[in-house]
């Protein structure tokens, strides 16, 4: 976190300093227009003195330069009236004054003081209260006469440089001020971040972050809010990983003592009757078979987890898929004397879901109720909208489920079906767990009715990203 309290100072510092960045410039693309200047009027010059002085006028005209003469006492002898020209046709100078829009006038030169007298030597002068410099180049012409070249570097730049001392006393005011603020805003931004991530190192000691930064409605809030989503989900997947391996020790245990006595037993027996053979060895075989069973129900649970999680999402109308998804148990022999009964909201409408695993979480709850005994014998499908989720209630009318059972039902490999029934694996309601949280969203058994057996509430977020 230094690093970025450094960054936002260097950034503070570096916008405080742009201004004297502008001001050198300034300063050294003026020096390098008057020095590149003065070398042009020298050169034209040279060419002057080696031509007849009838064509001085042209040539000083289409150069863009002021060309005059001095006797010995000063005064002008002979003019070019070119002045005008030389205050905009200054080919260094010219595309900069036009990217700026810098206006010229008339009366510029002319009303400059400075200009009635020839320089002794090349020089610059700044008129017009600095928006323009003029360059002047001196011919010595024998006798104290002299030609004299001018040409005008018109630049709106020049008013930057002229005001650079008061510029500078703001300059450090506003230094002061930027570090202040800059302060400020490293603390604002920054303190934040520094508190998430010491949140995130102590959680679950403490919480990611705390009731304030997570009632923000700014960026920082959107961050704390993101981040303790993500830090509560790795922690309820590692519960979940911890809750996983107790369930297999336990459920692996029994089994594999009964492997293990039964062993024993045929290894220390010295004699061995065949039925005592064939007890010790069906225990065995049952062993083995509830241990395949249930590693085999649960690697389908760990598949179907990571499918839901990896699968397309597609948009379906809810009510006719509900409807043919349920006609496949109307059109099994097996449930020929059960009621199915499947009512769907009209605003239900369409919902956007991963066809293969979300059946699954329903099949799963149909075929728990199935085999709950019922004086009548139906199971209820009912859909509706509940605020941004759809809401899917699978209900049987058998006897619910006792108070005792209530927290255990979504435990792995617990299970408490009727006598008479096959056994199951106890994993059931975990996979409808597993599909559900993949969707965003959540499974839950209903307060008890007296009216109605177990009701499990599927919830379903009606909006879901593109994947």
């Amino acid at each position: 976190m230094k690093s970025v309290r450094h960054t936002i100072l260097a950034v503070v510092l570096l916008i405080v300093a742009a201004p004297f960045v502008m001001l050198g410039v300034a300063l050294s693309w003026e020096r390098w227009l008057i020095s590149e200047e003065t070398t042009r009027l020298q050169a034209l010059a040279g060419q002057l003195v080696t031509v007849p002085e009838s064509t001085w006028a042209a040539r000083a005209a289409q150069a863009g330069v002021w060309v005059r003469t001095f006797d010995a006492e000063g005064h002008v002898a002979w003019d070019s009236h070119t002045e005008l020209l030389a205050q905009r046709a200054s080919p260094v100078a010219r595309g900069l004054d036009a990217l700026l829009q810098v206006p010229s006038g008339p009366a510029l030169v002319l009303d400059a003081p400075e200009l009635g007298a020839p320089p002794a030597r090349p020089t610059s002068v700044a008129i017009d209260e600095g928006r323009a410099i003029v360059v002047r180049v001196p011919v010595s012409q024998g006798n104290g006469a002299s030609l004299t070249l001018d040409t005008v570097l018109r630049r709106g730049i020049r008013q930057l440089v002229l005001v650079r001392f008061e510029l500078a006393k703001l300059i450090l005011l506003q230094l002061l001020v930027a570090l202040v603020a800059g302060l400020v805003l490293s603390r604002a931004l920054v303190g934040p971040l520094e508190a998430l991530a010491a949140g995130a190192r102590h959680f679950p000691v403490k919480a990611v972050a705390d009731a304030a930064l997570l009632g923000r409605k700014d960026e920082l809030g959107e961050v704390a809010r993101a981040l303790t989503e993500v830090v509560t989900a790795l922690d309820a997947r590692w519960r979940d990983t911890v809750s996983l391996a107790g369930a297999l020790t336990h459920e692996f245990k029994n089994p594999l003592a009964t492997i293990a006595a039964a062993s024993e037993r045929l290894a220390e027996a010295k004699e061995l009757t065949p039925e005592k053979r064939a007890q010790w060895t069906r225990l065995i075989a049952e062993a083995v078979q509830r241990l395949q069973e249930s590693t085999e129900a649960l690697l389908d649970e760990v598949r179907t987890a990571a499918r839901a999680r990896e699968a397309t999402r597609t948009e379906v109308d809810y009510a006719p898929w509900l409807s043919a998804l349920v006609d496949t148990y109307r059109h099994d022999p097996r449930w020929s004397g059960v009621q199915f009964e499947v009512h769907v909201s009209p605003e239900v409408g369409r919902v956007r879901l991963d066809g293969e695993g979300w059946a699954m979480a329903v099949r799963n709850l149909l075929d728990n109720a199935l085999v709950q005994p019922a004086v009548t014998p139906k199971v209820r499908l009912e859909a509706r909208r509940e605020g941004p989720h759809v809401i899917t209630d699978v209900i049987d009318f058998g006897p619910g489920v006792s108070e005792g059972n209530r927290e255990k039902i979504f435990q792995r490999f617990f299970t408490q079906r009727p006598a008479g029934s096959a056994r199951g694996t106890g994993l059931g309601l975990s996979i409808v767990r597993a599909v559900t949280e993949a969707h965003g969203g959540t499974v839950t058994l209903q307060p008890g009715d007296p009216s109605r057996g177990a009701c499990f509430r599927l919830a379903l977020p009606q909006e879901l990203p593109e994947r």
